[in-house]
């Protein structure tokens, strides 16, 4: 008579090993997912450092120019470190790596980043206030938009205001 041998088949090896490579398959998927997750998250915060650092700068300029009292959208001074006022920084563009005000590199972990902004005044009708359709108020709208290629655009809105004392 023969005896009943104890032990594992063949076949329950080889299906335990294809249940064992298929539950490893997912976790090394779920990991990669969570890591493209984490990077994104990473650079996401850089640029909008980046874009709090430019807003910053802008929001220390004067509202007008000092010379005129008056808006001239638009580079009148030749370098970032002589703008004296926010208008100056309507339509800038940076190269790249971005550079801080003194034309230095901020730093090689933002090479691949570009900065832009727009500024324009509010106008009356974008407040819905009784002012008339179209009447500039006394507020500039400011926008720094930082690109890179593994992220959307980040825009960050800041609003300069007339003060009078």
């Amino acid at each position: 008579m023969l005896k009943k041998r104890k032990g594992f088949t063949l076949i329950e090896i080889l299906i335990a090993l294809v249940i064992l490579s298929m539950g490893i398959a997912m976790l090394i998927t779920m990991f990669t997912v969570g890591m493209d997750g984490v990077i994104a998250n990473q650079v996401r915060t850089q640029a909008t450092n980046l874009a709090q650092d430019l807003m910053d700068e802008i929001m220390g300029k004067e509202f007008w120019d000092p010379q005129t009292q008056s808006a001239t959208f638009g580079h009148e001074e030749n370098y970032r470190s002589e703008y004296d006022d926010v208008d100056d920084y309507s339509d800038w563009k940076n190269k790249i790596p971005p550079l801080d005000v003194m034309g230095s590199s901020v730093g090689t972990a933002y090479a691949d980043f570009t900065r832009s902004v727009s500024v324009a005044f509010v106008s009356a009708y974008d407040l819905q206030t009784p002012m008339g359709t179209g009447a500039n108020t006394p507020c500039k709208r400011i926008i720094v938009y930082v690109e890179h290629s593994d992220i959307a655009t980040v825009s960050l809105y800041g609003l300069k205001t007339l003060s009078v004392y």
